[in-house]
């Protein structure tokens, strides 16, 4: 089988995985089962795609190094988000099961923060979906242009570059964007063991 031909079923099989992952993370009733898959996805994701990209650095130029260096950044950000998170409501629930007996449910400021870092993640890897098929595409366009070319020389040719660029910087924000919840999401068993 063609090296590509595997690289793309690899993608869809992941694809899958996630796609099951947030549907249970989004039910109530397999939150947690959904979280650590979400976890354990993510970080098979990342080692898959550190070893294809990491061989490309080194024959690309800057703008391409940029875009996928956002996508590995985004997902290593994801990994110590969920990392954080999968600590503080195991913990919580470990503590609050052997209190009352009882599943344990996030106060509502908490809920809402880790809805958000859901929403968020989900948002940053359609963005990092839609920027590696960029990149895939048009990789000869891209390796091409330089950042000055992007912003002197504006014409249609330097569309696509362009639009790497913005999806790349999105992923790099949102991602950076997410630590804040996780963490404080983290620190949530400490709160609550203080009441």
């Amino acid at each position: 089988m063609d090296s590509d031909v595997k690289s793309f079923l690899n993608f869809i099989a992941f694809f899958m995985l996630y796609l099951v992952s947030f549907y249970f993370s989004y039910k109530n009733s397999t939150e947690i089962i959904g979280l650590s898959l979400l976890f354990i996805t993510n970080t098979s994701f990342l080692l898959f795609l550190s070893g294809q990209i990491f061989p490309k650095l080194t024959h690309a130029n800057s703008l391409i190094n940029f875009n996928l260096l956002s996508v590995i950044v985004g997902l290593i950000l994801h990994f110590v988000s969920l990392l954080f998170i999968n600590i503080a409501i195991l913990h919580l629930q470990q503590k609050f099961a052997n209190m009352q007996g009882a599943p344990f449910v996030l106060p509502i400021n908490q809920r809402q923060k880790l809805n958000n870092f859901k929403y968020y993640m989900i948002i940053s890897l359609i963005i990092g979906l839609v920027l590696m098929l960029t990149i895939y595409n048009n990789e000869k366009i891209i390796n091409n242009t330089s950042f000055s070319d992007i912003f002197l020389d504006f014409n249609s040719d330097r569309f696509i570059p362009l639009f790497s660029l913005l999806c790349s910087t999105s992923i790099y924000i949102i991602s950076f964007f997410q630590i804040n919840p996780a963490y404080d999401i983290m620190l949530t068993p400490k709160k609550i063991i203080a009441y």
